[in-house]
C-alpha cells in the first residue's frame, strides 16, 4: 500500500470489517507500508482507507478493495494411515481455479513428521468450483491433524487463502498369539457310561415249555 505522507507515528485505519493493519510505517515522505490482514468477517467491496500520523490525518475514498478469495465447501478423502496407500482428497468450493495459479501445501508441524502433496497430482477446474489432490504418509509420518493451507494469487499480486485439514492415523496394531492357558481339556470315557447303565439293569428270566 502507497500512500503520500509526511514521516512520523502513524496509523492506518479502514471501515471494511474484519480487516487489521499491521507493521505501518513511512519509509519516506512519500511512501507507507503496512500487512493487511482479513477474517471470515471480511465482505467484498471498496472501502477507505484513513492514515493519521504527527502532521495530521487523510482519507484516501477507495483505499481497499476487497475481493473473494477461495472458499472451501465439503471435502472427501481427506485421511490416510502410516505406511498406507496414498489418499486423494477432493475439495469443492469456490474461486479454487487454475486461473488464479491456486497453491496447496500441507503446513509442517513442529516436532512431528508431516504427510506430503505428491507433487504434480493438484487438478483445478477452470469454473473454480473443484480441486483434487494426492497426499503420502510414509512410514514415519507422525500420526496427527494437519492443516492444509489453498492460496491464490490475485491479478493485483494479492494473496488470498483458506484452509481445511488432512488426518493421519496410526498404523493398525498387529494381533498375534503368543500362547493359551490352559491348553487342554479331557473327554468323558463314553465306556464308563454303558457300563454303570448294564450294571443298573434289571436282571430278565424266563420259562422253556
Amino acid at each position: 500500500m502507497l500512500l503520500t505522507r509526511h514521516r512520523g507515528g502513524v496509523t492506518l485505519t479502514t471501515t471494511a470489517p474484519g480487516v487489521t493493519f499491521t507493521n505501518v510505517a513511512e519509509t519516506s515522505a512519500s511512501v507507507l507500508t503496512a500487512n493487511i490482514s482479513t477474517t471470515s468477517a471480511t465482505t467484498p467491496g471498496f472501502y477507505p482507507v484513513t492514515l493519521t500520523d504527527d502532521n495530521g490525518t487523510a482519507t484516501f475514498a477507495v483505499g481497499l478493495g476487497v475481493d473473494n478469495g477461495p472458499q472451501v465447501t465439503t471435502v472427501a478423502g481427506n485421511s490416510g494411515t502410516v505406511a498406507g496407500a496414498n489418499s486423494t482428497v477432493s475439495v469443492t468450493g469456490t474461486f479454487l481455479n487454475n486461473l488464479n495459479n491456486s497453491v496447496v501445501s500441507i503446513e509442517p508441524v513442529t516436532g512431528s513428521v508431516a504427510p506430503t502433496l505428491v507433487a504434480g497430482s493438484t487438478v483445478l477446474s477452470n469454473s473454480g468450483t473443484t480441486l483434487k489432490f494426492t497426499v503420502a504418509q510414509a512410514a514415519g509420518t507422525t500420526p496427527g491433524v494437519y492443516t492444509v493451507l489453498i492460496t491464490s494469487s490475485w491479478p493485483t499480486g494479492a494473496l488470498g487463502n483458506t484452509t481445511t485439514t488432512y488426518t493421519v492415523n496410526g498404523a493398525p496394531t498387529v494381533v498375534s498369539i503368543t500362547g493359551i492357558t490352559p491348553n487342554e481339556l479331557g473327554i468323558p470315557s463314553l465306556t464308563h457310561r454303558r457300563r454303570r447303565s448294564l450294571l443298573a439293569a434289571p436282571a430278565l428270566s424266563w420259562v422253556q415249555f
